[in-house]
């Protein structure tokens, strides 16, 4: 049924992103091009180019570095602009619970450089950042 399709790709993105072992799970960018690349024969093909429409080229949760050497977590997704989300950035001169949240389809100086895994991330960063182990979202149905 198409609901069954829908949450078989949803199902598998989210087991992606959120395994039993945090060690091995995938940042949303990553887990996104895997079904892409590895999965996608599994999937109705619609569904799951919608899915990755929707979700952005960098979902919320990645965990980018940006061209000004910065690094940040993407915190909603611009639609119109998937290559242009918010990302909540690091400063050490600001409190983490002040953080800078830069609108990137405002500010077309900076860009994503690339996506990054928790490992790769300084341990002040990342606790600064402090990433969820489990992500939520929700869906607008304001369209």
């Amino acid at each position: 049924s198409p609901l069954a399709k829908i949450v078989a790709v949803v199902n598998r993105y989210d087991n992606l992103c959120n395994t039993h072992d945090p060690l091995n799970a995938m940042p949303p960018h990553d887990a996104l091009k895997v079904m892409f690349a590895k999965f996608k024969g599994m999937f109705d093909q619609r569904l799951l180019t919608m899915f990755i429409h929707n979700m952005g080229v960098y979902p919320p949760g990645t965990l980018v570095q940006l061209s000004n050497g910065s690094y940040g977590m993407v915190v909603s997704i611009n639609p119109k602009k998937s290559l242009r989300p918010n990302v909540m950035v690091h400063h050490p001169d600001i409190p983490k619970r002040e953080a800078l949240i830069l609108d990137l389809s405002l500010d077309e100086d900076v860009e994503i450089r690339q996506a990054v895994r928790h490992d790769a991330l300084p341990k002040e960063v990342l606790a600064y950042l402090n990433p969820s182990p489990q992500i939520n979202y929700y869906a607008d149905t304001s369209k």
